[in-house]
């Protein structure tokens, strides 16, 4: 059994974890919450604790719950205090909120005595993703330099922070040699109903989604364009995080396009490229917070692993989750 505290409850993405907990025999949501001041609604299985009341909590929880691992969704300016608070009482966490310094936050699990989860996307199909565009640019250092790239991104309007999944591989596409800065993401970042629906978003999830879009544009014939759709393509057709995903290609005189989408059709990953390899559009797409929660999940799974193990002021990421969940399918 695994025993987790839910922060950031009531909002959408800790009440679908919720969900997923009550849904689940191997969970148990203690009834618990950190949420911020101005929140007052209350829940039917949980209790919030507020800044005010959280420390005195904290010690009631801690008594009743010996080993506990947090799951926080809460907001971006609230994840170094609430890291601050999980050291102290020694509570491991998985943090799925994005925003906040992220080294400062992996800086301060390292001087605590608890192992944690910090990443900026929870859904591993995207996260094996993120860690092909690593990999493709530590083996292809300037590869696609003289390219440009723009990258649009659209979430549902009550997402504060610009995409954390979008920021991590801005640092790979510089690394590959284009200088892309992050005020050209903020520009193209969609928060709106009606740039959400012409960007694609099907209006029933335009209160829960992620669409991204990276387009890179190069000179006729750009080597580094061709590899990367030729490798691209390839990891979409044999990653075994992809297996039940159903696929399908659109050939016309222009361009080449391949997809593959997810069971329940909610997870969507595509490229699309021209004949000549001057054109290259890698997009990925969710509808929802399932895929979210379902991994998040996961990372607890990992994470008691870990403490199980005695691992103690580490902080991992959803790569190494991914990892761990392959060597489990081997």
């Amino acid at each position: 059994m695994h025993t987790v505290m839910i922060n950031g409850l009531p909002g959408s993405m800790a009440t679908k974890v919720h969900e997923h907990v009550l849904a689940n025999p191997q969970f148990f949501a203690i009834p618990y919450s950190l949420t911020g001041p101005e929140i007052s609604k209350e829940g039917l299985y949980y209790e919030l604790l507020k800044p005010w009341n959280r420390e005195g909590m904290m010690n009631v929880l801690k008594k009743e719950h010996e080993s506990v691992v947090a799951v926080d969704y809460t907001l971006p300016d609230a994840v170094e205090d609430n890291v601050d608070l999980y050291s102290r009482y020694r509570i491991p966490f998985v943090m799925g909120t994005t925003g906040g310094n992220r080294d400062a936050l992996e800086a301060r699990v390292q001087r605590s005595v608890i192992p944690a989860v910090i990443a900026p996307n929870m859904a591993m199909p995207i996260v094996a993703l993120q860690k092909f565009i690593e990999d493709f640019a530590a083996e292809n250092p300037g590869g696609l330099e003289g390219c440009t790239l723009k990258i649009v991104e659209s979430h549902q309007a009550s997402k504060k922070d610009t995409s954390g999944t979008a920021k991590a591989m801005i640092k790979y596409f510089k690394q590959l040699g284009i200088p892309y800065n992050i005020e050209q993401l903020h520009k193209n970042k969609i928060r709106g109903r009606e740039d959400s629906l012409n960007f694609g978003v099907p209006e029933e999830h335009l209160s829960g989604h992620g669409y991204h879009t990276y387009a890179l544009r190069g000179d006729s014939g750009h080597p580094g364009i061709v590899l990367l759709g030729q490798l691209y393509h390839d990891f979409l057709m044999n990653n075994a995080v992809f297996e039940g995903y159903d696929f399908g290609d659109d050939d016309d005189s222009e361009t080449l396009k391949f997809y593959r989408t997810s069971p329940d059709a909610t997870v969507f990953f595509s490229i699309e490229s021209s004949g000549d390899g001057q054109v290259l559009n890698l997009t990925h797409n969710v509808d929802g917070r399932d895929v979210y929660a379902l991994d998040t999940l996961e990372a607890v799974k990992f994470l008691q692993e870990q403490i199980d193990a005695g691992v103690k002021g580490k902080a991992f990421s959803m790569i190494d989750v991914l990892n761990w969940a392959a060597d489990k399918q081997e």
